[in-house]
């Protein structure tokens, strides 16, 4: 297993999982992963479980798809489509109202560090499109998790 940022990365066989050569794989790999995350159980202990297993799939999926085209396409395409998820969810964050000021100045906190969206440093054997979509599915993943809990 190789976890990166929080996000667990199952390794599963590339010859099962590979596209007939010319199909958009970039785009399959973003349909796919809006399906998964659609499907995601919105208020249940399973939530981050299957969010982690959503972004950490798509992220292999992009590895296999980078593989066979040696483009980093994918990773773009699936870090631009997570973080336009997180820039529709701050804005239900930004009226949340947890009542305690303490839980406030924390909402508060954590919210700006979504939207500050920092570089993050990745190992060095991570393309620099990799490191960056693989930051954006962590920050995807934390405002999902910052959602449902101060729902």
């Amino acid at each position: 297993m190789k976890v990166l940022g929080g996000i667990v990365l199952t390794f599963i066989s590339a010859g099962a999982l590979t596209a007939e050569p010319g199909s958009d794989q970039s785009q399959d790999v973003v349909r796919w992963f809006d399906a998964c995350a659609g499907n995601t159980a919105q208020s249940s202990v399973l939530a981050a479980a299957m969010d982690s297993d959503c972004a950490g799939l798509a992220i292999r999926y992009c590895e296999i798809a980078t593989k066979e085209n040696s483009e980093d396409e994918c990773f773009v395409m699936l870090r631009r489509r997570l973080q336009q998820e997180v820039e529709a969810i701050l804005p239900n964050l930004a009226v949340l109202d947890p009542g305690d000021p303490l839980d406030k100045a924390h909402l508060r906190m954590r919210v700006e560090r979504l939207k500050n969206d920092e570089p993050q440093s990745c190992p060095k054997d991570l393309s620099a499109d990799e490191c960056a979509a693989v930051h954006a599915a962590a920050n995807w993943m934390y405002a999902r998790d910052l959602d449902r809990k101060d729902r």
